[in-house]
């Protein structure tokens, strides 16, 4: 049996059109709001400019009440279609 004290839960920015700049902030107060614990996003689109920073990212996320549960990125490998 899965022990729900241990099971977090967190959103994925594509809900909320991928925030980014002057938008993150709002993303990630109506996140816990709601009551998610962390936050997945896009490092090649919106979350790109955090990934050359990712202690003050870190920082932001925490000072919300969130951490960062994944970062999907792309692997430059041309995969077939």
């Amino acid at each position: 049996m899965l022990d729900s004290q241990k099971i977090r839960l967190a959103v994925m920015s594509l809900g909320w059109d991928n925030p980014a700049g002057g938008d993150l902030i709002p993303f990630l107060k109506e996140a816990r709001e709601a009551g998610y614990e962390g936050v997945s996003g896009f490092a090649d689109t919106a979350w790109n400019d955090y990934i050359a920073d990712p202690g003050e990212f870190r920082r932001v996320l925490e000072g919300e009440g969130l951490s960062l549960a994944s970062m999907d990125v792309q692997s430059g490998t041309p995969w077939p279609r």
